[in-house]
């Protein structure tokens, strides 16, 4: 699997960039964004399922200032306006009947944030 030799035809290799060059338009970013994004949602996959080592309290905050400075606020906002404004509950995004009685001291309402 460490293998990084082509071990396909190339015209694999041409329908790969293909669909590379058209999911990366549907995005709206180039495919080296697209490609970026891509790693950083693999890493981040295998970082959670425990195959990557943790990042320390440090590099965390690191990484999230670094992003904060790239931040769109305006777009941000764009977004958050476009989101579900009905108030309305869609169909399976309801709370099971009993839930928030149950007993569990693990579990919050939703909507609230934990301490």
């Amino acid at each position: 699997m460490g293998d990084a030799s082509l071990t396909h035809p190339t015209s694999c290799y041409g329908l790969l960039m293909e669909d590379l060059r058209l999911a990366a338009d549907s995005d709206g970013v180039s495919m080296n964004g697209f490609i970026v994004q891509a790693v950083a949602e693999k890493v981040a996959a295998l970082r959670a399922r425990g195959r990557l080592r943790t990042l320390s309290p440090a590099e965390q905050s690191a990484f999230l200032e670094e992003r904060a400075t790239r931040a769109s606020p305006g777009q941000m906002s764009e977004i958050l306006a476009r989101a579900g404004t009905t108030g309305a509950v869609l169909p399976g995004d309801e709370v099971p009947e009993g839930w928030l009685a149950s007993g569990s001291r693990d579990r919050q309402e939703p909507g609230r944030g934990g301490s």
